[in-house]
């Protein structure tokens, strides 16, 4: 199938070069001499001689040498020869390889090079001459290149679902695995069936999770005894059978290796019994390692109908230990029953300990902004200069703005403060460089760990539903200029700056003014606002700065977290301010009216007692950039927006502010089309 044609953004988000790269040509032909005096080498014939290593010298010093193939996972083969460079300096340059067969689309064709054990895609492919060689742009010339195949297939794509959740509306499954049964300590299974949304042909596999620290003792403690594994058994089978299940899923993740043998066992009599009653059986368990295991992979990959392979934790690892586990895995396991599990969240990571944070949630955390001068922005004079600081990441806090990071295929920024930070954001991306992992070895398919439409995640369901239907990977990297900061100043004042430091200039008309910071993962692009005050005429004389800390900044809420974000704190706050914002705001509703062109908002009043108002916020579409709408005062839980059209969805949410002026995360999304 053709590949999906490019979007309006993607030309906007590709890297490109600085310059004009110089032209360094791969390809075949005898006429070298010509080629040289147009800087133009065909290395191709020359290089692969019988007596093999020649090298051919071009462009600025950069030298070509074709070399032996390294090995290819499963799902890749090799369209072209496979060369080393060596540069004196690095450069830009266009290189054109001959493909080895003509070739009439490039859509399952990549510019790959490898290092560190691994391949890695780098760029698409252009087809020349006539689709006898493939072309691409590279600023700096990898070590390495070939062009390889990806092995056109198609995938089974799996969606686990979180208790009491829904599936993403986007979602196109094949399987539903909802995470409703555990195990206990007498071999039965405790839980009760969701009613999950199954669409004809979806199959309902739930799954019984014993990867807690009670419930992997239960299983353990299973495994040790033949009579309560039996038990077991038989307690997975009836519930399979009473439930009318297409199968069960189980996720053992921390047996004890001394449980190993049992395990296996477990799993060859568990998968005869639902084979028999025509009922699948389906493995999640982590990743190979060079370690002794409790996994008899050869057996249980005979065994089960699918393996599920859990990521590695560290995302800073993942691309060394994940290829290497699935080099192990293949050998062992027919990959077509290996499905690549991809969490959609993106991890914190504090110390050496990892932990799941929302997309809009990190994003939110990067947003934070503060003035720095003078001490009180509610008390402006005409033409003070404003110093304003993005105090998460700003490297002068021990932070760091978002920046792309080749080694962990992902968009990064680093939070400072009194505990340093590092945000990997799971986005359009890094998912991209993973789904290519599942075509790169032939895998069976894709499970998303959370697949459901209540996850703080970005939408990965366009990516995965086009490696479905497509089947084909489109790989890019985000422009580094989009992922700069922005400042804006949209009711006035003249705002200079872009990054993470920027100085606002109070306008001569009195009143409030919004100053707002704008950060993106080079997707999508999130505001947060601190709102100021100008009281007065122009200064007569030049004030001497404050450097106290300034109330916490009135955020631009996004779209709606499901996780409660928690920003970082100004540094060094002092011990008379309060800066302890709100709790959310929960419980949102959205109704509409009567009467007409109405919508009336209802939400839960926050608990805590200094609770000045409520702020309400406004867009027109999901996850868009809402715009303050409205104040109103801490003793109502009730709003109703007026003179609305009833053409139109309108989403709000809500955020809590105390009588200190800080503001509290934002509440949950909540949507309504009045009525006509």
């Amino acid at each position: 199938m053709a590949p999906r044609p490019e979007g309006p953004f993607d030309r906007l988000l590709r890297s490109k070069p600085e310059r004009d790269p110089a032209p360094f040509i791969i390809g075949g032909t005898i006429a070298l001499l010509a080629l040289l005096i147009a800087l133009l080498f065909l290395l191709s014939s020359v290089l692969s001689g019988g007596d093999g290593g020649k090298k051919v010298e071009s462009v600025e010093g950069l030298v070509a040498e074709l070399s032996d193939m390294p090995g290819l996972p499963p799902g890749l083969t090799a369209a072209s020869d496979f060369v080393k460079f060596t540069a004196e300096k690095d450069l830009a340059a266009t290189i054109e390889m001959k493909l080895k067969d003509q070739s009439e689309s490039a859509a399952d064709l990549g510019f790959y090079t490898y290092s560190d054990g691994r391949w890695q895609n780098v760029s698409a492919v252009r087809l020349s001459q006539n689709g006898k060689a493939g072309a691409a742009e590279f600023t700096p010339v990898p070590a390495n290149l070939a062009i390889l195949r990806a092995g056109n297939r198609s995938y089974q794509i799996a969606g686990s679902l979180p208790a009491a959740t829904t599936l993403h509306p986007d979602a196109r499954v094949n399987i539903i695995s909802p995470r409703d049964y555990t195990p206990k300590a007498d071999g039965s299974v405790q839980g009760q069936a969701a009613n999950a949304q199954q669409s004809p042909g979806v199959l309902l596999i739930p799954t019984i999770v014993g990867s807690g620290e009670s419930e992997a003792s239960a299983v353990n403690q299973i495994l040790g005894d033949d009579a309560l594994r039996q038990k077991h058994i038989e307690a997975i089978t009836s519930l399979v059978s009473a439930e009318k299940f297409a199968g069960i899923d189980i996720e053992y993740t921390a047996v004890d290796t001394a449980r190993g043998q049992a395990f296996t066992e477990f799993v060859k009599a568990l998968a005869e019994d639902l084979h028999r009653n025509g009922a699948r059986l389906s493995l999640t368990l982590p990743p190979s390692t060079d370690e002794r295991q409790p996994y008899d992979w050869k057996t249980l990959g005979e065994a089960a109908d699918m393996i599920k392979l859990l990521p590695v934790n560290d995302p800073a690892s993942y691309w060394s230990k994940m290829p290497a586990a699935l080099d192990r895995l293949t050998k062992d396991v027919d990959t077509k029953k290996i499905m690549l599990v991809i969490n959609p969240y993106s991890v914190k990571r504090t110390g050496g300990t990892f932990e799941p944070i929302g997309y809009r949630q990190a994003m939110f955390l990067a947003g934070e902004l503060a003035a720095r001068e003078p001490g009180d922005v509610q008390n402006l004079k005409a033409g003070t200069s404003v110093k304003l600081v993005a105090v998460n990441i700003d490297e002068g806090e021990r932070g760091a703005p978002p920046r792309w990071n080749d080694e962990m295929a992902s968009v990064i920024f680093s939070v400072g403060g009194r505990q340093p930070a590092t945000v990997y954001l799971e986005n359009s991306f890094s998912l991209g460089f993973k789904l290519e992992i599942a075509q790169a070895y032939a895998l069976g398919g894709i499970s998303i760990a959370d697949a459901s439409s209540e996850a703080d995640v970005y939408n990965i369901w366009s990516e995965v539903n086009d490696l479905v239907q497509s089947g084909t990977v489109r790989l890019i990297r985000p422009n580094n200029e989009a992922l700069t900061p922005r400042w804006q100043s949209p009711d006035g004042g003249d705002i200079q700056g872009t990054g993470t430091k920027a100085a606002w200039q109070a306008p001569s008309e009195r009143g409030k003014y919004a100053i707002e910071l704008v950060v993106s993962d080079g997707v999508e692009r999130f505001g947060r606002r601190l709102t100021v005050e100008v009281t007065s005429g122009p200064e007569t004389a030049t004030p001497a700065p404050s450097f106290a800390p300034d109330p916490t900044p009135t955020p631009k809420p996004t779209t709606t977290p499901t996780a409660t974000p928690k920003p970082s704190p100004s540094p060094t706050p002092s011990a008379t301010v309060d800066r302890t914002p709100p709790g959310a705001v929960i419980g949102l509703v959205a109704s509409p009216g009567p009467p007409s062109g109405r919508v009336v908002l209802n939400w839960v009043p926050n608990s805590e007692s200094d609770v000045d108002h409520y702020n309400i916020w406004r867009g027109t579409e999901e996850g868009e950039l809402h715009s303050f709408l409205d104040s109103v005062d801490a003793n109502t839980s009730r709003y109703t927006d007026s003179g609305l059209s009833s053409d139109e969805t309108y989403y709000y949410v809500v955020t809590a502010v105390d009588e200190a002026g800080n503001e509290g995360p934002i509440s949950n999304e909540a949507s309504a089309r009045p009525s006509p």
